[in-house]
């Protein structure tokens, strides 16, 4: 993911990360667009990146395949940032619907004619990442103990419900060792294993 300092000016504006194999893309904006993007880049290739979606998106297929960019240099950033969020052909990575959930101490406080526009626009549509959401709940999930199988389950919802616990944070275990790659849990054994099974596994349960 290089971010050329030529192409890019420090100027205040909406940009964008694209990821060049999914066409998937997360939208920002920035007072300081080159500066921005150096952060996520820092973050991403840190793994610590804000965004679990695109972090995710970003460990899988590698920075090379990622490239950013200047969508608008503008001053009304929240406008701009609102508008293209809702235009995009494509599917995005933001997880918040508009900036307006996002404090930063240097963004102006959205106005109630931005405000008035972003719940016209909202009417009658799905949000961006609805299918990724869907999808992502009802991916089935495989329960094991020290390597030992004790339970399948057809979605992350089913698998919440089992362990009486709220679906965002069961999905924060997926993928880790409990007691080993994460901290002890009161929802879980030492040495549980919450995966997700892949759709090509599905015939051999």
């Amino acid at each position: 993911m290089k971010i050329l300092k030529e192409s890019i000016k420090q100027k205040s504006g909406i940009y964008f990360i694209k990821n060049i194999i999914s066409k998937k893309v997360y939208i920002g904006q920035s007072k300081n667009c080159y500066k921005r993007l150096i952060m996520h880049r820092f973050k991403l290739s840190h793994n610590k990146h804000g965004n679990s979606h695109l972090q995710r998106s970003f460990n899988k297929y590698g920075k090379k395949y990622f490239k950013c960019g200047i969508i608008k240099y503008c001053n009304n950033l929240t406008e701009e940032e609102i508008f293209y969020m809702n235009n995009q052909k494509c599917e995005i990575y933001n997880i918040r619907n508009a900036c307006e959930s996002v404090t930063h101490p240097k963004r102006k406080k959205i106005t109630e004619k931005t405000r008035n526009k972003l719940k016209k626009a909202k009417i009658g549509k799905e949000p961006s990442n609805l299918k990724w959401l869907q999808q992502k709940n009802r991916r089935k999930i495989k329960y094991s103990i020290n390597g030992i199988l004790i339970k399948n389950f057809n979605s992350c919802k089913d698998a919440a419900e089992y362990f009486g616990m709220k679906k965002n944070l069961f999905h924060k275990y997926i993928g880790k060792l409990i007691g080993t790659t994460s901290k002890p849990s009161k929802y879980f054994k030492k040495g549980t294993l919450l995966e997700y099974i892949e759709r090509r596994d599905e015939r051999y349960l």
